[in-house]
């Protein structure tokens, strides 16, 4: 397995943080909305055992540029294809978590030379772009924790909003 690298990409106009991990069939892990690439942790050192696991930041997240300007799946894919090109990536696995999932499917049909035939399956609220040729169910299971931490931060949101406006109306009620 050889070591890990990172560095930037200039392409789309913008420059993409990125990393390498172990070797093998290319993989390209794509993440959601806000999210870096430090999200796949827990998949990396499972997925990397079997493949050279490629991991960025989307536009205007983590250590990739943040244009003031309107960010499309479509101009997000074209980013990931750029990154793959810049690379010297042929075609590879994709797997997409949520934004990263319709950012997977854009790339497939707007750069099909790129993606090795994902799978879609998609989970509630969430959209997951998957290609499990070749991955273990060691690896799966990471992708459904990250999936549950996700669900779980969503309702601690939701619990957070609920009981803020509780205290918004008690602040009222006390005004009066």
């Amino acid at each position: 397995m050889r070591e890990p690298s990172s560095g930037t990409v200039h392409t789309n106009g913008i420059n993409i943080y990125y990393e390498v991990h172990g070797s093998g069939e290319p993989l390209l892990l794509i993440e959601g909305l806000g999210y870096s690439s430090w999200m796949w942790y827990k998949q990396v050192p499972v997925l990397s055992k079997s493949h050279k696991v490629i991991i960025f930041d989307n536009r205007g997240a983590g250590n990739t540029d943040k244009p003031d300007s309107e960010y499309t799946v479509e101009l997000m894919a074209e980013d990931a294809a750029g990154l793959l090109s810049e690379l010297g990536v042929e075609s590879a696995h994709v797997l997409g978590v949520s934004l990263g999932g319709y950012i997977a499917q854009e790339l497939e049909k707007q750069f099909p030379e790129f993606v090795n035939k994902p799978e879609v399956v998609e989970g509630k609220d969430v959209a997951y772009t998957v290609n499990y040729a070749g991955m273990s169910a060691v690896a799966i299971k990471g992708i459904q924790e990250q999936q549950e931490m996700i669900e779980a931060q969503a309702k601690t949101i939701a619990t957070l909003q609920e009981n803020m406006a509780r205290l918004q109306q008690r602040l009222e009620q006390l005004e009066r």
